[in-house]
């Protein structure tokens, strides 16, 4: 079968679409998952017969996962008559907490609950929100003493969101201590450290906006960043360039061969090398969706140049979003990972369309190729999430099309500024002041070209 892991992929998220939405038990899908084992194995000579149990086999894989990832155990948090009281709660931040204002707001991994005097252990994750008193980071061991509830205030998707990622309480805090680390060594806790530690060296040498920009760009760190400026990227249709993605790992894993080959590295090393170090960028930017499928692609791609096969864009994506949901099924329903990689489908399936309808290979000026093929990806990345962004966010914005011709080359050029003030901060760092001033300019003129088009008629409609 042709583009086999495309199909499976399909046919895996399929199933976790219909378990989440017809309400499928894990108990019969598993007994059904073995059963269609046990066929699969009685039809492996019969052809079309043995391909067809095999994606019934994936669709039932999907559909049991997700029924499976919403059982909770008996110690459950959830569980628990403590609702509504005042209650001593031990864990370990199992996200990075977000600081709105004075307010720390992050997810905690439960191990103990000391309620009256008695103690009782617990698993599961709780919303907190409590009042900073210091940096908080990933794994810290903290004792909460609050309030916990069931309820979520706003609207109906909110809760869901949180229960997708496990979460279905949360806890309002009175006052907390921060006990230890939960591990000695990890790799996001030195991840962590990397990135904090690059994050200071830009707003060293940058403007607070322009380090907001490129910290979102280049570490993934967008929370710092103008609500203005994130509002009037939305509408221009060009917000995706302040999520990391595979437009930046791509610029990662070429800036990493080249240096590696520039100091005449083996081809065996500079692979190695470049699959250790995309790893860990990915742990450095919150390895999100759009990272982790990104990163595997670029994995995917190195390995076909390394033996010397040509990778199929397809199948590369289908074995991204298998290893991601295989991991988290909820993932699923998670906006970023639907837009990203229905963009990158898009522009995969649209994109040599619209090139050989245009004829785009018989243009002889370069300057006119150029434009027309910037047009046309970003055309095609347009038809493909439009739809998407019109559910979403209620907008729909022809300008994105021409936005993104000017938004994409200035997004790589204050991408590749943020690298540089990072690594000339290191080792020469008056020039790392002039690439800050140069990419501050880039980074002036991408927010001024996104209010210049949106001012165009019917820029961006607004839709209910």
């Amino acid at each position: 079968m042709k583009y086999i892991l495309w199909w499976l992929a399909v046919f895996f998220s399929l199933g976790i679409f219909f378990a989440e939405y017809l309400k499928l038990y894990f108990l019969p899908l598993y007994v059904l998952f073995f059963i269609v084992i046990f066929l699969c194995v009685k039809l492996q000579h019969k052809g079309n017969l043995f391909e067809v149990a095999i994606l019934f086999l994936s669709f039932l894989a999907g559909a049991a996962l997700l029924a499976e990832s919403r059982i909770l155990p008996l110690n459950h948090i959830s569980k628990v008559p403590c609702k509504g009281e005042i209650l001593l709660l031990k864990g370990f931040i199992c996200d990075p907490p977000v600081l709105i204002n004075d307010r720390a707001i992050f997810i905690l991994q439960a191990e103990e609950i000391q309620k009256e005097g008695k103690k009782y252990s617990c698993s599961g994750r709780v919303l907190v929100r409590a009042k900073s008193k210091g940096n908080l980071g990933y794994k810290d061991n903290l004792a909460l003493k609050g309030k916990i509830r069931s309820g979520f205030r706003g609207n109906n998707y909110n809760q869901k969101y949180l229960a997708r990622k496990g979460v279905y309480l949360i806890m309002y805090v009175q006052d907390y201590t921060v006990l230890n680390r939960k591990d000695k060594f990890s790799l996001l806790l030195f991840a962590g450290r990397i990135k904090d530690n690059l994050s200071r060296r830009i707003a060293k040498y940058s403007s607070p906006v322009c380090a907001a920009l490129i910290n979102a760009m280049v570490l993934g760190e967008k929370k710092q960043v103008p609500h203005s400026i994130v509002k009037l990227m939305v509408k221009a249709g060009t917000v995706h360039i302040l999520v990391v993605s595979g437009f930046n790992v791509g610029i990662v894993a070429f800036l990493l061969i080249l240096l590696l080959k520039i100091t005449g590295a083996s081809k065996h090393l500079r692979f190695i090398a470049t699959l250790t170090l995309l790893i860990l960028y990915c742990f450095i930017t919150g390895a999100s969706t759009p990272v982790v499928r990104a990163t595997i692609m670029a994995i995917v791609f190195l390995f076909a140049y390394f033996v010397k096969r040509e990778a199929d864009i397809y199948n590369s994506c289908a074995l991204a979003a298998l290893l991601i949901l295989f991991t988290n099924p909820n993932q699923l329903f998670d906006i970023g990972f639907q837009l990203s990689f229905i963009s990158v489908l898009s522009i995969a399936f649209f994109y040599p369309k619209i090139k050989l309808w245009l004829r785009l290979g018989e243009l002889n000026n370069r300057l006119f190729r150029y434009l027309a093929e910037g047009i046309s990806v970003s055309l095609s990345a347009w038809l493909g999430t439009m739809g998407l962004v019109a559910y979403y966010f209620k907008l729909f914005s022809p300008v994105a099309v021409l936005a993104n011709i000017f938004v994409v080359p200035l997004a790589a050029l204050i991408t590749l500024g943020g690298f540089a003030i990072a690594i000339f901060s290191l080792i020469f760092p008056k020039l790392a002041f002039y690439f800050a001033q140069a990419t501050g300019f880039a980074a002036a003129v991408m927010v001024n070209i996104n209010s210049f088009l949106l001012k165009l008629p019917f820029a961006c409609i607004k839709l209910g």
